[in-house]
């Protein structure tokens, strides 16, 4: 069968894979793929929060395999230039779409099955969750925004005639430090600051566990002792 012009392919041995630092997770969905937009297999996904030098660093690492494969797309396709998709990050959002100041957000993500070619089967990816001392993970409540983690992740390249030239951060495993689920999330995740010292408090406290959770979803590498890698 002849490969249209959109088809493109790269060994993924010769991809870069390694791991960020810790992170806050943000809209995680990791426990099982989120089929909103991807209705046939779902997609499991995460954005992850970093400031400074750790965002910066990152971020060129990015951009760098990226110009790398771009050049290595250009070339198989015969092409002086390719148009460009958008880099897999861009600077943090609050819930009011106000940028948080020095905050880069990257975004990851992983189909959550597909038809194999050969058989014509159908089948299920599972992603693999670690806890911090690298064991691995079994998740049964709700993971929320606000989880600090590690991803492992591969640069994925990819082309189509519409989109251009671009590349996903692709999911591979993720690592739990500090799990957020319900009932454990803190003020200034709901929008609340510190105004102690212009009301008086006279009601009960509420007990959280009797709340419902929020649509926020899911989340999840070896030991976390300073800044690890594997």
């Amino acid at each position: 069968m002849a490969k249209g012009s959109d088809f493109y392919f790269r060994p993924r041995k010769e991809l870069y894979t390694g791991s960020t630092v810790a992170g806050r997770f943000v809209f995680p969905k990791l426990t099982r793929p989120d089929k909103k937009f991807k209705k046939e297999h779902g997609e499991y996904q995460v954005s992850l929060d970093l400031e400074g030098q750790e965002a910066a660093d990152l971020a060129k690492l990015i951009e760098e395999n990226f110009e790398s494969e771009y050049n290595i797309c250009r070339q198989s396709k015969r092409k002086t230039k390719l148009k460009k998709f958008d880099l897999p990050f861009s600077a943090a959002l609050d819930k009011d779409k106000e940028e948080i100041p020095g905050v880069t957000r990257f975004r990851f993500k992983k189909r959550g099955g597909g038809i194999d070619s050969s058989t014509g089967e159908a089948y299920v990816t599972k992603l693999p969750i670690f806890g911090a001392a690298g064991e691995t993970k079994k998740i049964t409540e709700p993971i929320w925004g606000g989880t600090i983690g590690r991803i492992n992740f591969t640069i994925s390249p990819w082309f189509t005639d519409a989109l251009g030239f671009g590349v996903t951060l692709e999911l591979n495993a993720v690592q739990i430090l500090s799990l957020v689920t319900a009932g454990e999330r803190e003020a200034s995740d709901y929008g609340f600051g510190d105004e102690s010292g212009d009301y008086e408090d006279d009601a009960p406290s509420v007990d959280e566990n009797s709340e419902d959770g929020d649509d926020s979803s899911e989340t999840g590498l070896g030991e976390e002792e300073g800044g690890v890698e594997f």
